[in-house]
């Protein structure tokens, strides 16, 4: 596992794992966060191993870099992100990892998708994943609940979603 926290390092360890699991046929890639970014460069790279992606309040502003973010400032090689989710009350990424995304350009996939989000999210506004889920043909779910989507009725959703997606 990569502990450098670099995207190309992130991606790799998301490909690891793919890899672990490919050999019993396609997969669908379940993501959250931050994470629906790396899921979305795998299925754009390894189409013939990716059968459908679940993306979970996916952090679109991850996939520009967070160019435009109020919540995201450089101090001096770090980005960093404020959130309330971290214990902090903010993460941090060395700045290479925003030059790496913008580098790697906007994943695009054929895939089904679907993509859920809360209307109480402030990472991950639901008109930013309303755009983005539109943008690419996904189908979008949104619940009532806040960027963790850990309440029953969303992880109810998560799972209707899921199902749909392996065709169960």
């Amino acid at each position: 596992m990569h502990r450098d926290c670099t995207f190309s390092g992130m991606l790799a360890d998301a490909g690891a794992a793919l890899d672990a699991v490919v050999d019993a046929g396609s997969a669908v890639l379940v993501a959250s966060s931050l994470g629906c970014l790396f899921a979305c460069h795998l299925a754009q790279e390894r189409p013939n191993d990716v059968q459908g992606l679940l993306l979970v309040a996916p952090a679109v502003e991850a996939f520009t870099g967070w160019s435009s973010s109020s919540r995201c400032t450089v101090s001096g090689d770090r980005l960093v992100l404020a959130s309330e989710y971290a214990s902090t009350g903010r993460y941090e990424l060395p700045l290479s990892f925003r030059h790496e995304v913008l580098a790697a350009g906007l994943p695009e996939f054929s895939q089904p998708a679907a993509v859920i989000c809360g209307t109480a999210d402030t990472v991950s506004p639901e008109e930013q994943c309303t755009s983005f889920a539109e943008a690419r043909g996904a189908r979008l779910r949104v619940v009532d609940s806040d960027h963790r989507l850990s309440d029953a009725c969303a992880l109810r959703v998560i799972e209707e979603e899921l199902l749909r997606l392996i065709g169960g």
